[in-house]
């Protein structure tokens, strides 16, 4: 890779990432601010600035911004995030400077329009709705809270009716004014543009906000270290009972975090208990048993804690089985370790996606704005390619037992009978002591009734 960093004399860091076989251009600008810094009271501001932003900006009210951008057949999105918030913009090469200027606008001077505030909050309770109504989706929210409990990481991203009903438009901009400070800002240029003048567009753009960002008008509250399973063990488990047709429920277990060296063995290890139909997880619990149609598992990580997670959708006389077989699996990896070609595959899944993502600007921009705030520097892919060679069986191992080291959580969405016959294991699978070995199906599908 080919990428120049910049950094502006007040803090702003830029990279151009150019590839020149590419048609089109993917800018993202990215604020070292998430959830993990709103005021406890205000849960959901982060999320709710990332609406606001949508509505206009330097003048241009929602709709003159939606047609300008699509009147260059571009695509303008955002995310919000525990640590760090992005806005971005894909469009044709040609457009690249014209686009940056658009998100620059909603991004860093938005309208914030008062007579815009009340119906956004409406807009982001219908969201909140539609992922409760949503069993695999509103378990992870479970799993959250189970893990990390009346946390940052522990709350909803999207707030609720009553800390979002608390959120005032001073409250937006003084949390975007912290939030826009020179040194949390990012901006990644991947694809094809001119870099020479499309870098004088951009520091000439931010070098405005020395105009604007005052140090000493808005700070972001200190960020508060996170534990995973740091909250009571009756709170591990999380229920809820519903009528509904199938058992959903995420078995989670602390990890390293997102800078801990062995975060490739704890990818890989996440990727051999449940990562794709290779798996562990999948062969047993899918092919051999037939106890679940959808398993699969997940890592997430942050500065301070990590979290692998699996889900799994089942019959509800099968829930409990099928926490019995990821133990198992679980257990089965710590004290053994992968197999060699277990481990082989694995590698070789996680290298295509590290070298398919260089195919794509979008993956390219929000991959570079990602190692500069988590690591404060780029990351060359060599090197990270030969961090993932050099993972050894016993370093897969030793994450897998360490994990067994702490307690577990468990979340679980489902009618009230499947749900009596895994709560048992669950508060197993959630205690310093891991959950009983192979369950006897047979057995537990008779509790069920």
């Amino acid at each position: 890779m080919n990428r120049q960093l910049i950094v502006l004399p007040q803090g702003a860091r830029l990279v151009l990432d150019p590839m020149p076989q590419a048609h089109s251009v993917s800018i993202g600008l990215w604020m070292e601010a998430g959830t993990r810094d709103e005021p406890a009271d205000q849960i959901g501001l982060a999320h709710l600035l990332e609406h606001m932003a949508f509505k206009g900006g330097a003048g241009r009210d929602a709709r003159a911004l939606a047609e300008a951008v699509e009147a260059r057949g571009a695509e303008l999105n955002a995310a919000t995030g525990h640590e760090r918030t992005g806005y971005y913009v894909r469009g044709l090469a040609e457009d690249a400077a014209f686009l940056f200027d658009i998100l620059a606008d909603m991004v860093l001077v938005p309208d914030l329009p008062e007579a815009e505030l009340a119906k956004e909050k409406d807009v982001v309770l219908q969201e909140l709705a539609e992922a409760h109504d949503t069993a695999d989706d509103w378990v992870f929210e479970l799993s959250q809270r189970a893990a990390f409990g009346d946390t940052p990481i522990g709350r909803s991203i999207l707030g609720d009716a009553g800390t979002l009903e608390r959120i005032s438009r001073a409250d937006l901009a003084g949390f975007l004014r912290a939030g826009r400070a020179p040194e949390r800002l990012v901006v990644v240029a991947s694809g094809a543009f001119e870099p020479k003048g499309l870098a004088a567009a951009m520091a000439g753009r931010l070098a405005t906000l020395n105009n604007v960002h005052d140090n000493n008008s808005a700070q972001l509250p200190a960020r508060l270290r996170t534990g995973f399973g740091a909250v009571p063990a009756d709170a591990r488990v999380q229920t809820d009972v519903r009528r509904i047709d199938q058992m959903h429920q995420v078995l989670s277990r602390g990890t390293v975090d997102a800078r801990h060296p062995d975060r490739f063995a704890a990818r890989l290890f996440a990727e051999i208990l449940g990562g794709g139909m290779a798996s562990r997880l999948f062969q047993s619990v899918r092919e051999e048993l037939g106890l679940a149609y959808s398993i699969y598992s997940s890592i997430e990580a942050w500065t301070d804690a990590g979290q692998i997670s699996v889900y799994a959708a089942s019959a509800p006389e099968k829930a409990a089985a099928v926490l019995g077989e990821v133990n198992r699996a679980w257990e089965s990896l710590a004290t053994h370790g992968p197999k060699a070609d277990e481990l082989a595959r694995a590698k070789a899944i996680l290298r295509a996606q590290f070298l398919m993502g260089q195919d794509s600007p979008g993956a390219r921009s929000s991959g570079a704005a990602y190692e500069l705030l988590m690591h404060g520097s780029l990351i060359e892919l060599d090197g990270v390619l030969s961090a993932l060679a050099a993972v050894s069986p016993e370093d897969v191992r030793a994450i897998a037992a360490s994990s067994l080291n702490g307690p577990g959580t468990c979340a679980a969405i489902g009618p009230k009978a499947g749900l009596k016959s895994l709560t048992p294991l669950a508060r197993g699978w959630a205690s310093l002591k891991a959950a009983p070995k192979r369950a006897a199906i047979g057995d537990l599908a008779m509790s069920a009734q």
